[in-house]
């Protein structure tokens, strides 16, 4: 059986998805998968909106084996030039909230340290290092209970954005593998104990709606230079190959997107959820940037029985829709 399957209707240049053999231990690299596609013709996409291309793709996605019927899937993104929403899918649907939700949690924390609130130190700069470039479970729940615990990070949070926004944050993180060493760190260094999630685990009780993190991007884009958000905007940078920073799906990976375009972005995943939210700063060949947000998130009512094989299927389908938003942008601007 050929395992390559056109993607009914998709209004995109790269069409083909591949079929991924699940039951084995690896998926194929991406590059591989983005490579597999073919293009179709233009008079085949002419008349379709970038919200028809996005619903097809999940639609056949889904088909595809990528997404299954059980999970829902978000895909917001909106013009950074015009301010016009592009897609909205979902958008309003409170939605499992991962690792997206450590940028907010670190603007509260700088907002404080900005107000006079909260004093800065060594043990709260080494923590906001590395909350969302590693995107790091210890430094995250560190600040949290700096700024005062879940229930204040929520209300600052309904107080800057307007209560009912669309993010609820209510636990610490749990502990995972890659939060020892700088639990270890702050304990033996500092003498500082890290809270972590009831019992080790989450009650996924923190969620957020692709809305919310789609105006959190826009503010962010608009304030960039503002104390604070500039920080928040440098800390989501993904450019600079020099830091470890966690896999990014929304650009350089699709192939599509030339290397050096420069990507702000948070990710995050766990046994019922993986998504990713990003801006991305198209350059026009008329010298000039076209920045453009995108939210994707995929989840599911319970835990994946494998989840390496659910984080691995979400991160190529999010792959997949920022190859399809960028090309759309493309067209749009004349990106190089």
């Amino acid at each position: 059986m050929d395992g390559r399957k056109f993607l009914r209707g998709v209004a995109i240049s790269a069409v083909i998805i591949p079929t991924l053999a699940f039951a084995e231990p690896r998926i194929a690299p991406l590059n591989r998968i983005l490579d597999s596609y073919s293009a179709i013709s233009k008079e085949t996409l002419q008349d379709k909106t970038l919200q028809d291309k996005i619903d097809l793709a999940v639609s056949n996605l889904t088909l595809e084996g990528y997404i299954t019927s059980e999970e829902r899937v978000a895909v917001v993104a909106q013009d950074l030039t015009t301010r016009e929403v592009l897609v909205s899918r979902n958008a309003y649907e409170e939605m499992q909230a991962a690792s997206t939700v450590k940028p907010p949690i670190e603007f509260v924390v700088r907002h404080k340290v900005n107000a006079g609130k909260l004093a800065l130190d060594e043990v709260l700069e080494r923590a906001m290092e590395v909350c969302i470039r590693e995107s790091n479970n210890a430094a995250s729940n560190y600040l949290m209970f700096r700024a005062g615990g879940p229930e204040e990070v929520q209300r600052v949070l309904s107080e800057l954005f307007r209560p009912g926004y669309g993010i609820n944050i209510k636990e610490y993180f749990p502990f995972t593998r890659s939060s020892k060493t700088l639990t270890d760190e702050f304990k033996t260094k500092y003498g500082v104990e890290i809270p972590f999630a009831a019992n080790g685990k989450a009650l996924y009780a923190n969620t957020s709606t692709p809305d919310f993190n789609l105006r959190f991007l826009e503010r962010m884009w608009k304030e960039r230079k503002v104390p604070v958000w500039s920080q928040i905007f440098s800390s989501m940078s993904r450019f600079n190959k020099n830091i470890n920073y966690v896999p990014v799906r929304l650009g350089h990976s699709s192939s599509e997107i030339p290397a050096r375009t420069d990507i702000n972005s948070s990710t995050g995943s766990h046994a019922k959820d993986v998504q990713e939210m990003g801006i991305i700063q198209g350059k026009g060949k008329d010298g000039k940037i076209y920045p453009y947000s995108l939210v994707v998130n995929i989840d599911r009512p319970t835990r994946a029985e494998n989840e390496r094989e659910f984080y691995n299927r979400g991160r190529n389908a999010i792959a997949i829709i920022s190859r399809i938003v960028y090309h759309h942008m493309k067209e749009k601007y004349n990106l190089i």
